[in-house]
């Protein structure tokens, strides 16, 4: 887990603590879990990117030694 993600998790649990009521603490662990869905669907299309950069490169190499 990068630097940043964990300090912004750190963030977010702190402010849930301080929350004196449920509905800020429930709000607040539903912002968790949709940065939580967003930053792993963002890491997703960043390996499929990869991937597709990787079979692209490959391709090339291919054609280029035939």
């Amino acid at each position: 887990m990068s630097a940043p993600l964990r300090a912004l998790l750190a963030l977010c649990l702190i402010g849930m603590a301080a929350c004196q009521s449920r509905q800020p603490a429930t709000r607040a662990g539903e912002a968790i879990d949709r940065a939580g869905s967003q930053t792993g669907q963002a890491l997703g299309r960043a390996a499929n990117s990869t991937g597709n950069a990787l079979g692209r490169a490959g391709n090339w190499m291919q054609r280029r030694t035939e």
